[in-house]
């Protein structure tokens, strides 16, 4: 099996591909711990569950951390609206929010491969 592609523009459609066009935020479940207001929406986490084993199979490490990423943007969105459309996310934060997360130290294996793949320096 051929290592999937790093570059941004195609990790983005892999991911993007397993996630549901429209996602309802409407079940979302707030609850107070403490000073701390937690709010979950079980959609949106069983649609980034479903997407990920997808990707996890094709050994799609970039795929998997870019799932995560957009779960993360998807979830602060969803604080203000009833449901979230995964493919209208600003490719531009999803890259900026992408690129962040690949300077931690746990992905310093596949950050070296992205960059060079994308001929974008930190």
């Amino acid at each position: 099996m051929l290592k999937p592609s790093a570059r941004f523009s195609d990790v983005v459609i892999r991911a993007l591909r397993y996630w549901p066009n429209k996602v309802s935020t409407s079940d979302r479940i707030i609850t107070i711990v403490g000073n701390e207001v937690r709010i979950r929406f079980p959609t949106l986490s069983q649609a980034e569950d479903q997407a990920d084993p997808q990707l996890l199979s094709e050994n799609d490490e970039f795929g998997h951390l870019l799932n995560w990423t957009l779960y993360t943007i998807l979830h602060k969105i969803a604080q203000m609206q009833e449901a979230v459309f995964p493919q209208m996310v600003y490719h531009g934060y999803l890259r900026h929010a992408f690129e962040e997360s690949l300077k931690d130290d746990m992905y310093q294996t596949i950050a070296k491969e992205y960059w060079e793949s994308n001929s974008r320096h930190p």
